[in-house]
C-alpha cells in the first residue's frame, strides 16, 4: 500500500478552465435567456392550439411540475450523499491506528491509496 500526502494528490491536479467570472457570466446571460425562449416558444404554441378551435391542454404545466420535482429530488439525493460523504470522511480523520509510526501520527492528514 502506497502512502500519498494530501500535497501529492492535488499537486497532480489542474485547474479549471473557465475562470469562475466567466461562468457566472454565462449563466447570468444563458438562464433568463432560455427562460425567455421557452415562454414565447409556449406563447406562440398556445396561440397556434386557440385559434385552430382546439383546447389548450395542460401538460405543458404538468411537464414543469415534473421538472421542478425531479431536480427537488436530485437536490436532496446529492445532499444526502454529500452528508455520508463528510460523515465518512470525518470518521477516517478521527482515527488513528494505536501501532501505527509516528509519522502517520503527525498532525498532516495523509490518505493510503
Amino acid at each position: 500500500m502506497d502512502i500519498a500526502t494530501i500535497t501529492d494528490i492535488y499537486g497532480k491536479a489542474g485547474g479549471p478552465v473557465l475562470s469562475y467570472l466567466v461562468i457566472g457570466a454565462v449563466l447570468l446571460v444563458a438562464l433568463p435567456a432560455a427562460v425567455l425562449i421557452g415562454h414565447h416558444a409556449g406563447r406562440l404554441h398556445r396561440l397556434k392550439t386557440v385559434s385552430s378551435g382546439k383546447g389548450v391542454d395542460l401538460q405543458a404545466g404538468q411537464t414543469s411540475l415534473g421538472g421542478i420535482l425531479t431536480l427537488l429530488g436530485l437536490l436532496l439525493a446529492f445532499s444526502f450523499g454529500n452528508a455520508l460523504s463528510i460523515a465518512q470522511a470525518g470518521c477516517v480523520a478521527t482515527t488513528i491506528q494505536p501501532d501505527a509510526p509516528p509519522a502517520f501520527k503527525s498532525p498532516k492528514h495523509q490518505i493510503h491509496s
